[in-house]
């Protein structure tokens, strides 16, 4: 179910307020790897009116990544585009919000399930999508705890994620969208050393 979530609400304004989800990215190696990585950006926000809502993905837990299964990544990707979406419930249910004016900011893995809230729930008016990836197997290849699936059962794997695949979802969006990339994103495409390399320091 839905985990811990940071709540910041504007104190000098009055009601109608805008209101936005923001979704955290992964990486173990932050501090902020977290709920906590927004809470800046929401304090600026409250000060011009704005309720912002930060909840903890599964990727909060920085071993999450390596002790998953494939076999539960499929069920567990819906289930965390879920409990974003039940997230956008606990924030359209606070005192004020204008349900006309509701964003969602997703950064990485929080941008790949952004694009799947994008296709079916129409209550997000515009959505911010931070440097995400346009197919689930791109990451999840990268291993889990049980390695990773071949042959016939990684045919089967690709096809089912690629039924949930940001890629397929968001041509049903039909809300205002940001794709946001970095120049100089430290992951950039390598040809012969897998789908991605570290080049940080180069």
């Amino acid at each position: 179910g839905v985990g811990e979530a940071t709540l910041v609400r504007p104190i000098f304004t009055t009601a109608p307020y805008a209101g936005v989800v923001c979704g955290h990215w992964f990486e173990p190696a932050a501090t902020n790897s977290n709920r906590s990585q927004f809470v800046k950006e929401a304090a600026a926000l409250s000060r011009l009116g704005v309720v912002s809502l930060m909840p903890d993905g599964l990727w909060s837990d920085l071993d999450w990544f390596n002790k998953r299964s494939w076999r539960d990544d499929f069920a567990a990707t819906v289930q965390q585009a879920k409990d974003f979406r039940r997230t956008l419930d606990v924030l359209l249910a606070q005192s004020g919000v204008d349900a006309q004016r509701v964003g969602f900011v997703g950064h990485d893995f929080s941008a790949m399930h952004g694009a799947l809230i994008s296709a079916v729930d129409k209550r997000v008016k515009a959505f911010v999508l931070i440097a995400g990836t346009s197919r689930w197997a791109d990451w999840y290849l990268f291993g889990a705890a049980d390695g990773v699936p071949q042959g016939s059962e990684l045919t089967a794997y690709r096809a089912q994620l690629a039924l949930i695949d940001p890629i397929a979802a968001l041509p049903h969006n039909k809300a205002p969208l940001m794709f946001q990339f970095g120049e100089r994103d430290f992951y950039k495409l390598a040809p012969h050393s897998g789908p991605y390399v570290d080049t940080r320091g180069c």
